[in-house]
């Protein structure tokens, strides 16, 4: 992602995405902890907290196959492996 970001932007777009992340992680971490409450620290919990975790995975999958990224262009070698033998020799 930095080589997507301007270098002028890069610690503020950074920061502002970690920010994002901990207003996710926290909410999500004391919704996982009321549905094992609710449902026992057995089978039945453990099960349909993995299957909403499993869903949620799916989904962010779907989310970066159609994120937009630019064709790759694959660069010439800067350095041949003839240039290379002899440097090293």
């Amino acid at each position: 992602m930095a080589d997507f970001v301007p270098k002028n932007m890069i610690g503020s777009y950074f920061g502002f995405r970690n920010f994002i992340h901990g207003l996710v992680q926290i909410p999500a971490m004391f919704t996982a902890e009321a549905i094992l409450d609710s449902l026992g620290e057995n089978w039945k919990g453990f099960g349909t907290l993995f299957f909403v975790a499993g869903s949620l995975g799916f989904l962010s999958g779907y989310f970066l196959k159609i994120q937009y990224e630019p064709p790759y262009e694959p660069r010439g070698a800067s350095i041949t492996m003839t240039k290379a033998v002899k440097f090293l020799l």
